[in-house]
Parts: structure tokens; C-alpha cells; sequence
């Protein structure tokens, strides 16, 4: 709950400060400098009993390519010898650098280089690093390059950043001196950060306020909420108002092969998506779903087990039961709901108190359709503020996901969390409403 009334309250202050904008063209292709490719190296190592892989990045800029591929070898080198032994060890002892890519603005790529040890299936640590680039020259972007050194922005940020880090955990209490100290503006201006189609993120080690957990958190700063604080540079790179955008949202998951393969996919494409998760399946997954959570995707309730049926007691339990469950794993509760075989009504009359997201474009990929007809079905329908439904746990879903994924970029459409997408188009999300889409209002 503390999670939901924060992101109400940043919603709300968007929603005011986001100044009406005229309709404009809307880019049909990213610029050249945003292409990303990926290579994996991977193989077993310490005798055969342990298992790294690595993702290296290939851009436009052979010095962004150092840089980045230089952190991951760096991961690799000092992690691997430290690896677990077993005699099954691409499941239960591995190391997996990967690389996650966002875009924003004219020029700047940001870059997420997540160094994930798990040992039977349990994630140990995940040191990461970050790293942004304006992609026509080649440098490094900072904070300040964004902000300025005065700016009131600043302000906003620590507000934000008790808020949303404070909120993670409920059954816990934050190391609050840590925190205080997290949000003074002279440790904001050196904050791990990265600049998404429509967030500023601030990155942390889950272990540095709340001692034993292995995740990563997030603090999300809407652009519009930064509005006339910003440098020229920084506003003119979070501007993303030229692209269409669209909410890529996956149900019924997570299941071990298949989610980790579509995640594949969707972090070599740049893409966020939204997962509509489903409790027992979390239970049996749990390091799937720390993992989709860490490499920056939302993951909301698709309920504790797949039934409409239920009572409205046992709705409700179920409700709790998947805010408990999420809240030890990863930090958060759920605060967006899509119902099991679209039965709103019954989930609005039991009480569950989110908003309700549904669709507007069916992949139709839930019936193990072939990936190319999924594909075709997604170009007929999909449009600006569009939400689309795919599968993460039938067996062609990575297949079709990125098919589906290396469309949209082409087609010039980002791929956002279904609440960024409310956000950047200034629409608020009520509770107890259905929601299909949004309507693009520039």
C-alpha cells in the first residue's frame, strides 16, 4: 500500500505539471545511434562445476562498446572464481552478465550491466553498474549534465527517493540513517542512473537499506515532474513526445524456460513489458521473478492462482496472499490487476482494490500459434498507446516476442511498462476501472 498511495502521489503531481502539448508527426524510425546488437559468450568454468555467461553490446560508438563490454569482463573476472561447484551447473550455478538498454531522447542510450550469481536457483547478489552515453559524441552523461548543479530538481528527487525506497519491504524497516544519507543531494548527483523512454532511474542494492536481500530497487522519476527544472540538455534528451509508444504485457508466467527466454529477448531489443504474474507460479519461480524485476520490467497480479470462480472471501485472501508473496521476494506489491480469462466484474465485486488492465491487441499467441502469424496479428492492430497481451510460458513465446520486439523498433514504437505509458500520455489509472489503452494526446 505504501508503494500504490506513492505512485498516486507522483501520478497526481505529473498530471499537474504536464503542460498540454500540441499534436505533432510522430517519428517512424529511432535514430541511427540507438541500435544495439548483442553477442553471448558462455560455457562452463572452475572444472567444468560452474557456468558464466556474458552479454557484450555492439552500438554505433566503438568507445561505448569498450566501456560497456569492459564492465562485463571486469563482473566476469572477479565473480567467476567465486562460483559454487556442482555437477549441474548451467541450472544451479551460474553467473549471467547482462547487458539492459534504454533510449531517450535525440541521443542518449543508457545502459544497465547486471551481474546476477544464483546458486540452486537462488540469487545470491547482483552487483550492477551503470553507464549513459550521448550517442553522437561518445561521452559519458551525468546527472548534473541533466539537472544542473542548483536546480530544484534536486529537491525532487531526494522526495521521491525516501518515498519509493522506504516503501519497498513492507514487513521491514529501512535502515533509515542509510536512507537519509542516499537521498543528500551530494550523494543524489553520484546516484547510478538510467534515462528511460519516460522515467528518469535511480539504481540501488536492495542489501544496502535492508540487510540480506539480493535485489535491485528503483526509484522512478517521471520526466514531467521535472519539467522547467532541467537543463537545455537534459530537456531536450528526456523529450520523448516524437515516438509512439505502446505496453508490451505478458500473462500466466513465470515459468523457468520460457520467461527467461522471452526476458532474452526483450533486454536485446531495449524493451520494457509489463507481467501479469500468477502467484503459484511465482512460488515455483521465484529467481525468474526477481530476475524480470531487476532487468526493469513491471510485474503486477494476474492473482494468486488462475480461478474466477472463487469466492469473494477467498479473492480476498488470495489478494493478500500475492502482496505478501511479491513483497518478500522482490520489495513491492502489486498495484495493477489483470484478471484471470478477463473476468473483471467478479474481482471489482470481491473488493480487489487496483486498477483493472486489459487489452486492446491479442497477440493470440496463448494457443502456440506459429510466431510469424503473432507477428502479423500485432502489425494489423497495433497503434500509439496501445496495450498489448502475449504469453511468456508457451514454447515459441521468446520467438514471437522477438519478432514482435524487433517490429515495433523498427516501426519506431518504445516499448514501456504499461503505468508509463498512462504516465507519459497524462492519464490517470483508477481503481476498480478497466483500462484497454490509452489515447495519445500528442
Amino acid at each position: 500500500m505504501k508503494r500504490l498511495l506513492s505512485l498516486c502521489i507522483i501520478l497526481c503531481l505529473v498530471l499537474l505539471l504536464l503542460p498540454l502539448s500540441a499534436l505533432s508527426e510522430k517519428a517512424y524510425a529511432f535514430p541511427d545511434c540507438f541500435r544495439v546488437t548483442y553477442t553471448v559468450s558462455e560455457g562452463k568454468t572452475n572444472n567444468g562445476q560452474s557456468f558464466v555467461s556474458r552479454e557484450y553490446v555492439h552500438t554505433t560508438r566503438p568507445e561505448v562498446d569498450k566501456e560497456i563490454n569492459c564492465l562485463v569482463d571486469a563482473f566476469g573476472a572477479q565473480l567467476s572464481p567465486g562460483l559454487q561447484r556442482t555437477v549441474s551447473p548451467k541450472r544451479n550455478s551460474r553467473l549471467d552478465v547482462h547487458v539492459v538498454n534504454t533510449r531517450s531522447g535525440d541521443s542518449c542510450l543508457s545502459f544497465l550491466v547486471l551481474a546476477r550469481e544464483s546458486y540452486n536457483r537462488k540469487q545470491l547478489r547482483s552487483p550492477f553498474a551503470c553507464r549513459v552515453f550521448d550517442m553522437t559524441s561518445g561521452e559519458q552523461v551525468t546527472l548534473v549534465d541533466i539537472l544542473g548543479e542548483e536546480s530544484e530538481a534536486w529537491d525532487v528527487l531526494a522526495e521521491t527517493a525516501y518515498i519509493e525506497l522506504d516503501g519497498y519491504f513492507a514487513n521491514q524497516e529501512a535502515n533509515y540513517a542509510a536512507l537519509n544519507g542516499l537521498c543528500r543531494k551530494e550523494t543524489l548527483m553520484n546516484t547510478p542512473f538510467l534515462l528511460g523512454p519516460v522515467c528518469l532511474t535511480l539504481v540501488y542494492e536492495a542489501k544496502t537499506l535492508y540487510p540480506g536481500e539480493t535485489s535491485l530497487m528503483y526509484v522512478t522519476v517521471p520526466y514531467n515532474a521535472l519539467r522547467g527544472m532541467m537543463t537545455a540538455y537534459g530537456e531536450r534528451q528526456t523529450d520523448n513526445s516524437r515516438y509512439k509508444m505502446v505496453a508490451l504485457t505478458f500473462d500466466d508466467g513465470p515459468v523457468y524456460e520460457n520467461t527467461a527466454k522471452v526476458l532474452n529477448a526483450l533486454r536485446r531489443n531495449g524493451a520494457q513489458a509489463t507481467f501479469f504474474m500468477i502467484g503459484t507460479q511465482i512460488e515455483e519461480n521465484p529467481d525468474i521473478a526477481l530476475r524480470a524485476h531487476d532487468e526493469l520490467h513491471s510485474l503486477q497480479s494476474h492473482h494468486y492462482r488462475h480461478a474466477s470462480k472463487s469466492s469473494a472471501d477467498h479473492i480476498q485472501e488470495d489478494t493478500l496472499h500475492m502482496e505478501a508473496l511479491t513483497s518478500a521476494i522482490w520489495g513491492l506489491s502489486p498495484w495493477l490487476f489483470r484478471a484471470p480469462y478477463d473476468r473483471f466484474e467478479r474481482f471489482i465485486e470481491a473488493g480487489v482494490d487496483m486498477p483493472m488492465i486489459a487489452y486492446d491487441v491479442d497477440a493470440g499467441d496463448g494457443s502456440g500459434r506459429p510466431p510469424n502469424e503473432v507477428l502479423y496479428t500485432v502489425k494489423k492492430q497495433v497503434h500509439d498507446g496501445a496495450v498489448i497481451r502475449m504469453h511468456d510460458t508457451v514454447d515459441n513465446a521468446a520467438e514471437s516476442c522477438r519478432l514482435v520486439t524487433e517490429w515495433l523498433y523498427e516501426s519506431g514504437y518504445m516499448c514501456v511498462t504499461v503505468e508509463e505509458l498512462f504516465i507519459h500520455y497524462k492519464q490517470e489509472m483508477v481503481s476498480g476501472e478497466v483500462f484497454c489503452n490509452v489515447t495519445p494526446t500528442y
